[in-house]
């Protein structure tokens, strides 16, 4: 499967959580409203000060793929714009390779070779 994935850092999240923790409860606040949550073929996974949205539905043509990149490109550019004057930024990276998430009883499992590229970027 053709999978991409947008990883996101909320920057100085550390301080914050330290100095201002309102501000981190708007921070998740924010996150829990993006357009990301509404789309049927996509899948977000917050954890900490790291979000990351992929593609649920194979992207197996060069159109699928552009859509993809596209619509995730939107997904950082909406949180931008909810962010936008706040004083609370972040950095995002997009990706290809493979990812895997699935939840156990108990547990939520993601990991893969994206998400090691994505953040090691």
């Amino acid at each position: 499967m053709s999978r991409f994935l947008l990883y996101i850092d909320i920057l100085g999240f550390s301080e914050m959580t330290r100095a201002e923790p309102r501000k981190v409860a708007r921070v998740y606040s924010i996150l829990d409203t993006l357009n990301a949550h509404h789309q049927t073929n996509f899948s977000t996974i917050v954890f900490s000060d790291t979000i990351l949205v992929y593609n649920t539905a194979d992207a197996d043509t060069d159109h699928a793929r552009e859509d993809c990149v596209w619509l995730l490109t939107e997904f950082a550019e909406d949180l931008h714009h909810r962010l936008t004057g706040q004083d609370i930024y972040f950095r995002a990276v997009l990706v290809e390779g493979d990812f895997t998430h699935y939840k156990l009883d108990n547990v939520e499992c993601f990991f893969g070779g994206a998400l090691i590229d994505a953040h090691n970027a």
